[in-house]
């Protein structure tokens, strides 16, 4: 009987040590409450929140979940500056969330300020190093002081201007906003020689 209480005794401290060592070098934690209480959370941490948009049936998301989300240094990028959320599109509060944030594909990823007002956005399948980028990206995001509706303000005034305009669709884009006009007038202030540049298409692709 001593014997068995030795050896739970000591399974217990090797449990404790293995989470010790290691409990930290997983993948993004996510939290498990409601998105008031998230985002009461977020307030309280003063941090963003990150939202992983997916549903049951999408492939990459299935395919981002068993391989991007668990790696060690994509945990250390998210947990330290995120608090991370993950819903589906089609359940519960994630109708809502993705009806409010106007998420129309999947994967969806989210950067929302603990207020709730969206700063930076991406989609789609991503390897390692463009998803922990793409964090960095979202990071540079909350600190851009200059917001959506100064930008839509000067654009009355600088919307001849190309190098603005190229700005102007990179702020959109990181909101989520169709560029699509915009871009056929950034596309006429070109000289005909540059409209099917390599550096345009990839832009327009």
């Amino acid at each position: 009987m001593q014997r068995e209480r030795v050896m739970k005794k000591r399974l217990i401290t090797i449990s404790v040590l293995f989470f010790t060592l290691f409990g930290f070098s997983q993948g993004i934690e996510y939290e498990h409450g409601s998105w008031k209480e998230v985002l009461e959370k977020a307030k309280q941490s003063n941090k963003p929140i990150f939202v992983d948009v997916y549903t049951s049936w999408c492939g990459p998301c299935k395919k981002m979940s068993k391989e991007i989300f668990f790696l060690p240094e994509v945990g250390k990028a998210y947990n330290s500056n995120f608090i991370c959320y993950g819903i589906d599109a089609e359940k519960g509060v994630g109708i809502e969330i993705a009806k409010r944030y106007e998420v129309m594909s999947y994967p969806t990823y989210l950067f929302i300020k603990p207020d709730g007002i969206l700063f930076s956005r991406s989609a789609g399948f991503m390897n390692v190093d463009k998803f922990i980028a793409m964090a960095q990206t979202a990071i540079a995001d909350l600190n851009d002081t200059k917001t959506l509706a100064e930008w839509e303000k000067e654009y009355i005034q600088k919307k001849n201007d190309p190098s603005f305009l190229l700005d102007y669709m990179d702020k959109r884009s990181r909101l989520g906003k169709s560029n699509a006009e915009l871009f056929s007038e950034y596309l006429a202030l070109l000289p005909i020689e540059l409209r099917v540049s390599d550096k345009i298409i990839e832009f327009h692709y």
